[in-house]
């Protein structure tokens, strides 16, 4: 891969960089204000977030079968950008969740669940208190963590 090929990558990494960043600081900016706190304004962000976090993901260590342009992508920009291999932007589990979310709503549909519960919690105690049944699923931000459920 050339340097030009390798500028197409790296702005593509940047761009999707800079707007997960912007996501993230209004997810927080949401969160921290009482009236917005439990709105679906912070699910936008944090969604929005997620999926550019999943496209930086995609470019960076490419799934499925690797044909040699995915592995000298993937090599080229690691090594460009300085990414380790333990990055936290790398595991697909995250891009996973978001890209297949359709999946889970239509498991929880087939189970009879009724509800999607949308909450922003700062313990883990708070976590450990709900009880949500068959008929409500949870889409839970643990704000303390930083960690989706």
């Amino acid at each position: 891969m050339n340097n030009h090929e390798l500028t197409w990558y790296i702005q593509e990494v940047v761009m999707h960089g800079a707007a997960a960043e912007r996501d993230f600081a209004e997810a927080l900016v949401l969160m921290a204000d009482p009236e917005t706190r439990q709105k679906r304004f912070v699910w936008f962000a944090l969604t929005s977030f997620l999926s550019n976090a999943a496209m930086m993901s995609k470019y960076l260590d490419p799934g499925g079968p690797l044909d040699q342009i995915k592995k000298d992508r993937r090599t080229a920009l690691r090594d460009a950008l300085g990414v380790n291999k333990d990055s936290d932007v790398l595991p697909c589990t995250a891009r996973d969740n978001v890209e297949h979310f359709d999946e889970r709503i239509d498991k929880w549909v087939g189970q009879g669940a009724n509800s999607i519960i949308e909450l922003v919690l700062d313990t883990r105690e708070d976590f450990e208190y709900l009880s949500y049944g068959k008929k409500s699923k949870p889409r839970l931000y643990h704000q303390g963590r930083g960690v989706f459920v």
